[in-house]
């Protein structure tokens, strides 16, 4: 089904589609040539919160974007299908393996550390959610994606419980 949301969005050839109890991701094209990573959930779903919840999530980290998680481009609800959509830049790279990457918690404390400073908790800190990335001749670089279960405004708890889950998942006691 074509997402007619997409072009007022800025985002070309956009075919999405609904799968059922997961929301649908792939890849597209923004005018500029730059490629995105789209996130669709059916109307009135609790996949529909999540991403309302990441969009919400990405603006108020919006200092973050290009640095530590991919930008947001673009977010709203497509009209005919009303499905709701999440566009960011797409990162190019492998899952987060700790027991090969650990050279890298440094970056992901760097990165954490960001998003607590503007009053965030991720709350779903697992490999999948971090994306290595390796540039043509040079260093690696380290993502935070998936915002669909933080919390703006949280609590310091929520906050020793995401240092506390990056050091579980890099298994350092």
């Amino acid at each position: 089904m074509f997402c007619g949301c997409m072009p007022q969005l800025g985002v070309r050839n956009a075919h999405v589609h609904h799968k059922s109890l997961i929301t649908a991701s792939q890849l597209s094209r923004m005018p500029s040539g730059l490629l995105t990573a789209l996130k669709v959930a059916p109307p009135e779903s609790w996949q529909e919160r999540m991403l309302r919840n990441e969009h919400a999530v990405s603006l108020a980290a919006s200092s973050g974007w290009g640095r530590h998680w991919p930008a947001l481009l673009a977010a709203g609800l497509c009209k005919g299908s009303e499905a709701y959509v999440i566009a960011t830049e797409f990162i190019d790279g492998r899952p987060l393996d700790p027991a090969v990457d650990a050279q890298l918690l440094l970056a992901a404390q760097e990165a954490l550390d960001a998003l607590h400073s503007l009053g965030i908790a991720h709350s779903d800190l697992r490999p999948a959610n971090w994306i290595v990335q390796q540039p043509q001749g040079g260093e690696q670089r380290l993502w935070l994606l998936d915002f669909s279960h933080s919390r703006v405004g949280a609590s310091q708890q929520e906050m020793q419980a995401d240092e506390a889950a990056l050091l579980r998942m890099f298994n350092v006691r």
